[in-house]
């Protein structure tokens, strides 16, 4: 885990209608990295919010994995740790011959934060 501490898993499931699997996750909102994004109001940084996307796939799919390509990624909301402290990622992969294509996204009950399609691919390619 790149983001050592910086968020746990509380939970995961299967969503069987969507094909999705669901992580539970809470942000550490005393890590390290929010005293330089920022120590007055703490913003979770996009690339960090990615990285939790790619670890929950890796779960998934049982490989350490890179961003290969970014077809879509949308970032309509900023999450803090103070505000959104728990937090839902949706992860669907389907594997190709080129890796995993994923459809991502990061949420609460009323806000989407980040949304992500692209392809995944085992790390040493």
């Amino acid at each position: 885990m790149l983001l050592k501490n910086y968020y746990s898993i509380i939970s995961q499931s299967a969503d069987d209608a969507t094909g999705a699997h669901l992580f539970r996750i809470k942000l550490n909102g005393g890590h390290e990295i929010y005293k330089g994004h920022f120590p007055e109001k703490a913003v979770s940084p996009g690339v960090c919010n990615l990285q939790i996307m790619k670890e929950c796939a890796e779960r998934i799919v049982g490989k350490e994995l890179t961003i290969k390509t970014m077809a879509q990624c949308k970032m309509p909301a900023m999450i803090t740790p103070d505000g959104t402290p728990e937090l839902t990622v949706s992860v669907k992969t389907e594997d190709t011959a080129d890796g995993w294509q994923t459809i991502a996204s990061i949420f609460n009950e009323s806000t989407t934060y980040i949304t992500f399609k692209g392809l995944l691919i085992p790390e040493q390619q």
